[in-house]
């Protein structure tokens, strides 16, 4: 069964939603059903880079394997990790 509040309308190309008090940006796979499980495609903006650029950059991929794409909005500017926080 689809969730309770299950949107009616599953055409929309992309959507935006809260979650944890972040902003993601979420496209759909083709012929998406709330009736079967989906792998789900995590991708982070680039430097410079905004939600929907990306979401732009990766619909393709993710359309042709099946996946839900998810990206975060997150606020502009380089990131600021040091080599050993990489690490």
């Amino acid at each position: 069964l689809p969730p309770f509040d299950a949107a009616k309308d599953l055409s929309t190309d992309r959507q935006v939603v809260k979650a944890g008090g972040e902003k993601y940006h979420l496209k759909l796979p083709p012929a998406y059903t709330h009736n079967r499980p989906y792998p789900v495609l995590i991708v982070v903006p680039d430097a410079g880079e905004n939600g929907q650029m990306t979401v732009d950059r990766w619909a393709r991929h993710a359309a042709d394997h099946g996946y839900i794409l998810a990206v975060p909005e997150r606020g502009g500017g380089p990131y600021r990790y040091t080599a050993a926080e990489h690490d």
